[in-house]
């Protein structure tokens, strides 16, 4: 079994046996990645019927634990990109800038899916990306300036 570190442990792993006597498993410390790469926490997921891998979140080890902090990136991708149109579309920004901010918001979002690729987003990756959407949401606001009320 792997301990919390991801070493190899010989022997029987943490568990119990029930009533039965047959023998419960604990939680798995971590996980190996599809590239060798150790993540402490649980893998969030499931096997469809064709024995394929089902991710339905991020280890609770990684940078944006138990999903919260996905969510928050989503959101706040999604409200910049509805501020992007409704500044463009009141004409606050030009075509121009309306575009870039567009082109790297598109940038951002390819990045989020690149460093979830392994289904674990670091401490570091998240940053990194919340970085760069707040310097975008910086750029847009001081470009629309004192137009309209956004």
């Amino acid at each position: 079994w792997y301990d919390s570190n991801g070493r190899w442990q010989p022997g029987q792993g943490p568990g119990r046996r029930d009533a039965n006597g047959y023998w419960i498993a604990d939680p798995a410390p971590g996980y190996y990645d599809r590239n060798g790469r150790w993540h402490p926490g649980p893998a969030q997921g499931y096997y469809d019927s064709r024995g394929v891998w089902i991710s339905t979140g991020m280890s609770s080890g990684g940078g944006y634990g138990n999903n919260t902090g996905l969510a928050d990136f989503y959101t706040r991708a999604n409200n910049l990109e509805s501020l992007i149109n409704q500044a463009a579309n009141d004409r606050a920004l030009s075509r121009r800038q309306s575009n870039d901010a567009r082109y790297e918001l598109n940038a951002i979002r390819q990045a989020e899916r690149t460093y979830r690729s392994d289904n674990y987003l670091s401490d570091r990756e998240a940053r990194t990306l919340n970085d760069r959407l707040r310097r975008l949401e910086d750029r847009v606001r001081a470009q629309i300036g004192s137009r309209g009320g956004y």
